[in-house]
């Protein structure tokens, strides 16, 4: 009974210490009053053998089935992270900003976002004269620093050459954002190509849908390509023309 209830628990805990400290209490619940008797017995040789053996074998038990739970762990974690992280560039995917956005939307009565749509500039044309592992590094570079200027703000790859910024706060440090994003941005030089990108930026608004809040942000990125590229619009919800526009030197 002793060896059936110490290798049957084995399975339950989750750590050795606790395992061994139950294993020990199985014992000695069951050779209480008895311990003269196992002592004396001219059998207490295998009785004592089939008490540390059972427990050995518990122990053994318990490890595998830590390790195996361990390892699960491990897998789901980084089912998790690959289920929202973009896996060429590292950097939040679609999945993972538009879960976000609902949230965003409902605060947007009592606090300002803005949603920065921002796409690179002929990046069909950087794929098709250099190849796709140039445009690969470019997606890298570009994604590298819009993490780095979004900072703590919801940012991600929306698919293909577009990315999404969430950004919390006033609309001057919205623009602010998107200006510091095209001119850093424009720095880049990857292979033979100068990279530019174009932003439209799109406020928040408890009154709009988020489709519309997305198209709003599409019209403003219109515009951008539209006037040259390589700059930001700040849409409006009525007709998405800029009321703020800027091109990076």
């Amino acid at each position: 009974m002793g060896i059936l209830m110490t290798v049957g628990m084995a399975p339950v805990f989750a750590d050795y210490y606790s395992y061994l400290a139950s294993a020990i209490a199985v014992w000695f619940i069951i050779s209480y009053g008895r311990l003269g008797f196992i002592t004396d017995s001219p059998d207490s040789g295998w009785i004592i053998l089939f008490i540390v053996s059972g427990s050995a074998l518990g122990l053994l038990l318990n490890c595998l089935f830590v390790r195996e739970r361990k390892r699960t762990f491990l897998v789901q974690r980084e089912l998790i992270k690959l289920a929202f992280k973009d896996a060429l560039t590292g950097i939040d995917n679609r999945r993972s900003l538009m879960e976000a956005m609902p949230d965003y939307h409902a605060r947007s009565a009592t606090h300002d976002f803005y949603l920065l749509l921002i796409d690179i500039d002929n990046f069909k044309l950087i794929n098709d004269t250099s190849g796709h592992d140039v445009g690969d590094e470019v997606l890298v570079a570009v994604a590298a620093l819009i993490e780095r200027h979004a900072q703590t703000h919801a940012h991600g790859r929306l698919g293909g050459e577009e990315f999404g910024v969430v950004f919390a706060g006033e609309e001057s440090a919205a623009c602010a954002l998107a200006e510091q994003l095209c001119e850093s941005v424009a720095k880049l030089r990857i292979s033979t190509h100068v990279v530019t990108v174009s932003i439209g930026i799109s406020r928040f608004s408890e009154t709009m849908t988020l489709a519309e809040i997305f198209k709003v942000a599409d019209r403003g990125l219109y515009e951008a390509k539209r006037h040259g590229k390589n700059r930001y619009v700040l849409g409006s919800g009525q007709g998405g023309k800029s009321h703020a526009m800027h091109r990076a030197r």
